[in-house]
């Protein structure tokens, strides 16, 4: 019995699916990584966020620019009526 040889073809074929599936399992290596990275990191996020939006000194800013916001809001309704 003899066994085929493979041919410079076949051989280019395997070490493209062998490139491919070490790539693939890089990837699921890299997915599971940031997987277990960044919900950690969102947490902490979140957490800042609150805790500032929660301040004393974000609301008193809130409080001191929100005249102006409004003031703007209404200049550009009576800007956008003027134009029609």
């Amino acid at each position: 019995m003899t066994i085929p040889t493979p041919d410079e073809s076949d051989l280019a074929r395997d070490a493209r699916q062998l490139a491919l599936v070490d790539r693939v399992i890089g990837l699921q290596a890299e997915v599971a990584n940031l997987n277990v990275t960044y919900p950690n990191r969102i947490n902490a996020l979140e957490a800042e966020l609150r805790a500032l939006l929660t301040s004393r000194t974000w609301k008193t800013g809130r409080a001191a620019v929100s005249p102006l916001l409004f003031a703007r809001k209404v200049l550009r309704k009576i800007k956008n009526r003027r134009k029609a």
